[in-house]
């Protein structure tokens, strides 16, 4: 579904603001990223899901090298949550 044709899209057919991004999607630094996501577990959810992107895209200088692979920005977001949100359900 694209923002042009499903349900968040505006009736003049422009995809949504900034507005509607920012309360979807979680960016920023770590810290800030982490930040909301314990919001989302604070709140009750028991399942977050995450997908890392970097300004340079998959594999670029913040990622490992490895396309598709950004360990880097993976790993600072990890230390930011700590071991208390990271592997929670093991």
């Amino acid at each position: 579904m694209s923002f042009r044709s499903g349900p968040v899209g505006r009736a003049d057919g422009r995809a949504p603001g900034p507005e509607v991004v920012d309360a979807l999607v979680a960016h920023g630094d770590a810290a800030t990223v982490a930040a909301r996501l314990r919001a989302h577990l604070e709140a009750g959810a028991d399942h977050v899901a995450l997908h890392v992107l970097t300004p340079d895209g998959p594999g670029g200088p913040d990622g490992s090298g490895r396309p598709g692979v950004p360990e880097r920005a993976w790993a600072r977001l990890a230390a930011e949550l700590g071991p208390e949100v990271v592997g929670r359900d093991r």
